[in-house]
Parts: C-alpha cells; structure tokens; sequence
C-alpha cells in the first residue's frame, strides 16, 4: 500500500498576475500572468510527487469544463487523481504580485456549493480510498455547503482505520478537526491566535500554546510564521526553525510546500528534527517562485545547509 492521500475539497485555478506596480483605482499593466491548478492539497501532492513520493489527489471537483482541465493538468502531472464530480465550476484564487514592492494581495473566491448528497456520497468513498493510503493530509478551506464538522467525521474514520493523518486549515474546519486529535496540524499564528482566544508573541507564547496542544492528545504540532521560521513541537521535543535566505517573490503556497516536506519526512520514517529543516528548506524554495510551484528534491537538500534550528 505505502500511498498517501492528500483530500482538496474547495480546489481552485490560482491565477498570479505580476505587476511592476499596483495602483488602487488606476489601469494597471500587467508583466507576466500564470495559471495554475491549485488549492492546499493539491500542491501537497504536486511537491510530493516531484520528489518521488506515491501519492493520490482527492477531494471534489467541479463538474465543469474547467473541472476537466483541472484533472487534466493533474494527469499531465503524473498526479494519480479520484475526485467526485458535484455541480459547479472550480473557483478561480487571484493573486497581484507587486514586484516593485513584493507585496502580495490574495483575491480568493468562494468557489461551488454542495449539497447534502455529495456529502454523504463523499463519505461512503472516503472509507473506500481510506483502503489505499497509509497517511492522510486533509487541508484547506470547507466549499458553501459543508459542514463546519466535515473534516472531524474524515479523521474520526481515518485513525480508526489506524491512519496517520494531518490537518492544515483555518476556521471553523480547524477548530472541528482538531477534536478528532489528527496526529499533526499545523497553524500558521493567526490561526492559532484565533483558536486559543489570546496573541502570541514572545518565544514562551508559542512556547505554551505547542505544549497545550499536545496536552490535548496530538502527537506534533508545527507553527508557521513565514518568513519567521516555525516552531516544532513533538513529545519533548521542541525547537525553533528559521528558513534559508532565499529571495522570496510569492509566499502563496509556502505553507504548502512545508506540509509536503513534513508529510515526507513521516513517511520516511526520517527523525523530528531532519523532518522539520527539509520541511522548512522546502516552504523557502517554494516561495521563490512566482506562481505556485515546487522544486526538485535537490535542490531543497542545497538549502538545508542554510536552516537554522534552536532547540529549547
């Protein structure tokens, strides 16, 4: 089996748009425009399948045109795919990269709605590709429609098939999640501002909010702040990693490129720490490129060298 399944189920197209500059309420020309099959699990398995890793891409998909051309961008990918078709188009996620001050703005749309059918016929199929997968990364946003508690019913199944499973999200999706302890999650600090209703600041801040997590029962816990590095929580391990010096052109999808690397790391079977500097390596790497993409394992490894980690 040794598969990993990575589950998307609000996809998107991301489109980037380059621009010398931005200006509000002026015509703005724009330099370059790239377009990408997109949305958190999809680039988790675009990353791990550069690097070699079998991986499988799930979730909903539109049943549209641009829902087709999705999958076949996928398949052109050599990114094995089992989506279920709802009603819908796949929504399109804009992003303006100001090059002349490298600010990013997101435009994300809301994408299609489902319906109560393709939530219970995606659980029927969830214990089916549950079969074929020894971990699980669960990640992104909940489409209109879902239940708040969808992703808590997938895990719930997931580790009583004895899975280990991953959680990237935001909302409501990661406050109902987590309650089914998924083996790791991984916050970026707004989100888990939002969870523990307090602001974190100071290395003891971050410090005491990993420790109360795995109080909870979850066995790691990554918090990602960007170009700040993240900090690591495992058992009684725990440092702080800050990334490579990288020229850094588009921070979308960096997030992504670090789930990736932990989710490798764990699938082979690679210590904490070794997990955490590749993880980080590979969110760098992955924010030096405009749109959204991922480099080869290779160069990742050059990068490592630059990675610095405090152990507390």
């Amino acid at each position: 089996m040794s598969k990993i399944l990575t589950v998307t189920l609000n996809p998107a197209m991301d489109k980037t748009l380059v621009l010398p500059q931005f200006h509000e309420g002026e015509v703005n020309r724009v330099q370059k425009v790239m377009t990408t099959p997109a949305g958190k699990g999809i680039n988790v398995a675009r990353a791990l399948t550069k690097w070699g890793e079998d991986v499988q891409a799930s979730g909903w998909m539109g049943n549209s045109w641009q829902g087709d051309a999705f999958l076949s961008q996928l398949s052109e990918w050599k990114i094995p795919q089992q989506f279920l078709k709802v009603s819908g188009d796949v929504r399109t996620n804009t992003k303006l990269i100001n090059s002349g001050s490298d600010v990013v703005t997101d435009i994300n749309e809301p994408g299609f709605t489902v319906q109560v059918d393709d939530v219970n016929r995606l659980l029927v199929q969830w214990d089916k590709w549950l079969e074929e997968c020894d971990q699980v990364v669960l990640s992104g946003s909940l489409p209109m429609g879902a239940p708040s508690d969808l992703y808590r019913r997938m895990i719930k199944l997931a580790k009583n098939r004895g899975k280990i499973v991953v959680l990237d999200a935001d909302g409501l999706a990661f406050q109902e999640g987590i309650k089914a302890l998924p083996y790791l999650i991984k916050p970026n600090r707004e989100e888990l501002q939002a969870f523990l209703h307090r602001e974190l600041h100071t290395d003891l801040d971050y410090i005491e909010a990993g420790r109360e997590l795995l109080t909870r029962g979850i066995e790691a816990v990554v918090i990602s702040m960007g170009a700040e590095g993240a900090w690591f929580f495992q058992g009684k391990e725990i440092f702080h990693v800050s990334p490579p010096p990288v020229q850094a052109m588009n921070p979308v999808g960096a997030g992504d490129g670090m789930v990736a690397g932990i989710i490798k790391g764990i699938f082979r079977g690679w210590s904490f720490e070794k997990t955490a500097c590749f993880a980080t390596a590979a969110g760098a790497q992955a924010a030096t490129i405009a749109g959204t993409g991922y480099g080869e394992e290779d160069v990742i490894q050059a990068l490592i060298a630059g990675v610095q980690v405090r152990k507390i």
